[in-house]
């Protein structure tokens, strides 16, 4: 190790694998709606509610529009990438990025159905969103912290607060 200790240490790594990960907002009626799904988490044995994510080439617009495309079913109207993270410093040497994604409220397909996964997306208030966090139904560290992003962005990015 740097410190001069002698020890095995292990990264996992893809390459240099990107990830994109999405914190989709739609607005009815003045208030944000959160898209999450249920993902199925093999090393925790049970499903994650958390925001939409995945791999990606690049930290791009395109690799997150894909990711959206895929587990919301349609574009969305305006993507700004507010920040990257990686996962766990520890052992990944993964980096994803931070998208707020805008979507369009008049026509979410609540009854999209991802092709490979079966992922379907469950549309939250904010303030059901921050129940959810608050009562231990969304433990996701990645979701958890791109709301911490999203909050601290808010100011910053007062168009999606319209």
């Amino acid at each position: 190790f740097p410190n001069g200790v002698e020890g095995t240490y292990n990264v996992v790594s893809m390459s240099e694998a990107k990830g994109a990960l999405i914190i989709p907002v739609a607005f009815r009626r003045g208030i944000p709606y959160f898209g999450l799904v249920n993902q199925y988490r093999y090393p925790i044995k049970s499903e994650s509610v958390e925001f939409p994510r995945g791999g990606a080439d690049k930290i791009n617009p395109e690799g997150a529009e894909v990711e959206i495309y895929e587990e919301l079913g349609q574009p969305s109207k305006r993507l700004d990438l507010v920040g990257t993270m990686r996962p766990d410093t520890g052992i990944l040497s993964t980096e994803v990025g931070i998208w707020i994604a805008l979507m369009d409220s008049s026509v979410l397909d609540l009854d999209h159905e991802e092709d490979i996964t079966g992922l379907r997306p469950n549309w939250v208030s904010e303030a059901n969103l921050i129940s959810m966090i608050a009562n231990g139904k969304i433990t996701c560290g990645m979701t958890l912290a791109a709301y911490t992003l999203f909050n601290i962005n808010r100011n910053k990015y007062g168009m999606f607060m319209r």
